[in-house]
């Protein structure tokens, strides 16, 4: 991308797949456009390749009023309130994680991370309330990323020529049992949940099974299913990478976990977790981590129902074409310096929602993105109060492709060992 760029300028196409042409701009003035006119474009045709994956009634395959419809009754369980009764659970699970790592011992910090936010998928979304259920659904959950978890494993996704059931030692084929096992293990929480509804329940399935559209209507268990598979392709690889990338950053400037710790010790003791989500060198630590390193290049990709006219372009109708996370964000006239890791150019101006676009941007920005940067808070808040993080690779990690989205290509690597007195108490 950056050597198209440097070609091409601000918008290029690419030849990706099947002799698709996907066009691609990171103009601020051309993405402001597009997500302030979302409602005037299709779906991209590319998008239909997650079916398989997130399935017929995810939000990310609706387009229309359809989606609209379904983008506002979900939208409640992930803002204002509900918000506030995740930030405990998450420094729980996040806390058990954590401590289960061995002194001085060299983990890969991705895939750590990545088992703590299954934890707390397992715990804020899905909602399990049996723990022999829950045992059972961790391990499909697991193979389901995995499918996403190397080119060559994604390379199924891609290529449908590949999606073939050659039985349960196929790749392709265990991938299906296991969906198929995932859903009926989720069929019978949705069916629990609504034979006993329990008030108190504040996980997302649960919200879910409450929501009632205009007409009084529920949605439908293939619905919720979807959706809460859609919550986990869409959250799980986003936080686990980020934390990663963040968790390399603490370790490698010690002086900005420094200035966290100091954040976090001014709020006294025992502080709400939502105060801490609104710290503000925290805020821009987490901001600029997510500038340098966004876990998807592009935002979903648009498709042109009439002619569109970008920078000195028209495109005809039924063009794909997609606004560039990875360039916008490296853009020198909106971030100078922009190879460098500066969190405080998030405290020096404010960036507009066409500048700064790590969720997407418009009608289909990421509906999960608020309990995302929560949950990325409140863990590297965790992480640096209570952990000494020792580095065991002297070369910072590159950007690599890990199947679906772009990842530290080694995990990043390191020591923990804890701090005297850990200033997030157990609560």
């Amino acid at each position: 991308m950056e050597q198209e760029a440097a070609m091409w300028g601000d918008t290029f196409t690419l030849v990706l797949s099947r002799n698709r042409p996907l066009v691609f701009t990171h103009n601020p003035a051309d993405i402001q456009r597009i997500f302030q006119n979302d409602a005037a474009f299709g779906l991209g045709k590319s998008n239909d390749l997650l079916r398989p994956l997130v399935g017929d009634f995810s939000l990310l395959l609706m387009e229309g009023q359809r989606h609209r419809r379904e983008r506002k009754l979900l939208m409640p369980p992930f803002h204002g309130e509900r918000m506030k009764s995740y930030g405990d659970l998450i420094l729980a699970v996040a806390r058990q994680g954590l401590q289960s790592v061995p002194q001085h011992q060299t983990v890969t910090m991705r895939s750590l991370m990545q088992s703590i936010a299954l934890e707390v998928m397992m715990s804020v979304v899905f909602g399990v309330q049996d723990q022999a259920r829950s045992q059972q659904i961790k391990p499909l959950l697991i193979e389901m990323l995995a499918i996403g978890a190397s080119p060559l494993k994604s390379s199924a996704i891609f290529l449908q020529f590949l999606q073939r059931d050659l039985g349960v030692w196929s790749p392709w084929g265990k991938f299906l049992r296991s969906r198929q096992t995932l859903y009926d293990l989720l069929q019978v929480e949705i069916e629990a949940g609504r034979h006993n509804v329990d008030p108190e329940r504040m996980d997302i399935l649960a919200l879910m099974l409450a929501i009632r559209d205009e007409a009084g209507n529920p949605m439908s268990d293939a619905e919720i299913k979807d959706e809460l598979v859609t919550l986990l392709f869409a959250g799980h690889e986003t936080s686990a990478t980020i934390l990663a990338w963040g968790s390399f950053w603490l370790a490698k400037r010690p002086e900005m976990g420094d200035r966290i710790r100091q954040e976090i010790r001014a709020l006294g003791d025992d502080p709400d977790p939502t105060a801490i989500t609104r710290l503000p060198y925290l805020s821009a630590f987490c901001n600029e981590v997510l500038r340098m390193y966004p876990v998807v290049p592009i935002t979903f990709p648009r498709r042109t129902l009439e002619e569109l006219a970008i920078a000195d372009y028209t495109l005809p109708p039924d063009t794909a074409f997609a606004p560039c996370i990875y360039l916008l964000h490296r853009r020198s006239d909106l971030y100078p310096n922009p190879h460098e890791f500066q969190p405080e150019r998030f405290r020096d101006r404010t960036y507009g929602p066409h500048e700064y676009i790590p969720f997407g941007g418009g009608e289909r920005r990421c509906l999960g993105y608020a309990l995302a940067l929560y949950e990325i808070k409140l863990i590297l808040a965790l992480l640096v109060t209570d952990h000494q993080l020792t580095l065991t690779e002297r070369n910072p990690p590159r950007i690599a492709r890990r199947g679906l989205t772009l990842a530290p290509h080694n995990g990043v690597p390191m020591q923990l060992s804890d701090r005297p007195a850990p200033v997030l108490q157990p609560v």
